[in-house]
């Protein structure tokens, strides 16, 4: 451990930094990123097709702009 002192108290920081952690393609996990990038739109669009039997598209649109 090295004592670094700089513009407040002195610090220990390790020597060396640890080992890099292992590069992976997911953002979350597997199933996390499933769920969130497959599974919401999935979810989503018949939603979506069931309301615009009951409102407009402009009500839609005030309603999905309601939530910034």
């Amino acid at each position: 451990m090295q004592h670094v002192t700089a513009f407040s108290r002195a610090q220990t920081v390790p020597a060396a930094p640890g080992a890099a952690p292992k590069k992976t393609l997911w953002i979350l996990n597997s199933w996390r990123d499933l769920i969130l990038y497959v599974g919401t739109p999935l979810f989503l669009v018949p939603m979506f097709l069931l309301a615009q039997a009951r409102w407009s598209a402009q009500d839609i649109y005030v309603f999905v702009a309601a939530f910034g």
